[in-house]
């Protein structure tokens, strides 16, 4: 929600959530659960494999249960999406959109952080629009 705090509800509800709202900042689905061992979703990993750009995981050396968390789902419908950020770790993600379309933002190492997030952006209340 606008204060952070987790919101579940049904799959269905949140299909028929997607197709019609129109927030500037929508909803969306993160589950930082996505494969894990008696998950509903552990059969999904069977529908894809890392592309062999990124099969180099140091965090395999520490194993499953030791790791620190690298996969997650993410759903979402038009317009949403996350702030700029750095990934848990400062680790590198790769990214697979299944429909639609995605937009990064790519700045070189060394941007100066009044150019990333301008003097400003942290105060800002309706910053989410354009985030």
């Amino acid at each position: 929600d606008d204060d952070g705090y987790k919101v579940r509800l049904a799959l269905g509800h949140f299909g028929e959530y997607a197709r019609t709202q129109k927030d500037d900042s929508p909803l969306y689905v993160f589950d930082a659960d996505f494969g894990d061992d008696g998950k509903v979703t552990q059969p999904l990993l069977q529908d894809f494999s890392v592309p062999h750009y990124f099969n180099e995981d140091l965090f395999k050396m520490c194993g499953e249960d030791k790791r620190p968390p690298y996969r997650w789902l993410l759903l979402g419908p038009r317009r949403s999406g996350s702030s700029i950020h750095i990934d848990p770790l400062a680790t590198s993600a790769w990214n697979s959109v299944i429909r639609g379309r995605k937009l990064w933002a790519l700045f070189p190492p060394g941007t100066p952080k009044s150019i990333v997030k301008p003097p400003g952006w942290m105060e800002r209340k309706d910053r989410e629009a354009v985030d």
